[in-house]
């Protein structure tokens, strides 16, 4: 793989950067579910405050580096982006978003689950260690880490 990669979309280009740096920090939402597999979770949400998300009737926190961005937000609704590596199970359910399992994927070092989120009914795609116990139709909790937030504006591009 090279060291820069050019995003092209329609022959236009999106964003140019090394792998890494279009993972972490996609410029819009095409790069955002281009890059990556699986690719980037979106939920619609909303700024509540300056360091809260609202995803239906749950509200979620960010890190204090995406809070300072948000402050002019207030009320906009936006396109929240969550890798499968930034939701974790949890056992307990303070803090944490109530899903069903719905679909299960192990690869060797790794389980990909799909859940459908109670707040919204979305589906979010997660990674998981290969020896935790998940069975299919299994209520779980999804903690998000705060750092891993990507925000996208009504056009989707990132904030």
């Amino acid at each position: 793989m090279g060291h820069r990669i050019a995003v092209l979309n329609q022959g236009r280009l999106q964003q140019l950067g090394t792998p890494m740096e279009l993972y972490r920090h996609p410029a819009n939402l095409f790069v955002a579910q281009f890059i990556g597999s699986p690719p980037m979770n979106l939920l619609p949400v909303t700024v509540v405050g300056p360091d809260q998300l609202a995803l239906a009737d749950q509200r979620l926190t960010v890190a204090p580096e995406s809070a300072a961005r948000l402050g002019a937000l207030r009320g906009q609704p936006l396109t929240a982006g969550l890798r499968p590596e930034h939701l974790r199970l949890v056992a307990s359910p303070s803090q944490a978003l109530a899903a069903r399992v719905c679909h299960l994927e192990a690869l060797g070092n790794e389980q990909v689950i799909t859940c459908r989120l109670g707040a919204g009914d979305h589906l979010v795609v997660v990674r998981v260690p290969p020896e935790q116990t998940v069975h299919l139709d299994q209520e779980v909790h999804l903690q998000v880490d705060p750092l891993g937030w990507c925000l996208f504006d009504g056009d989707g591009v990132a904030i």
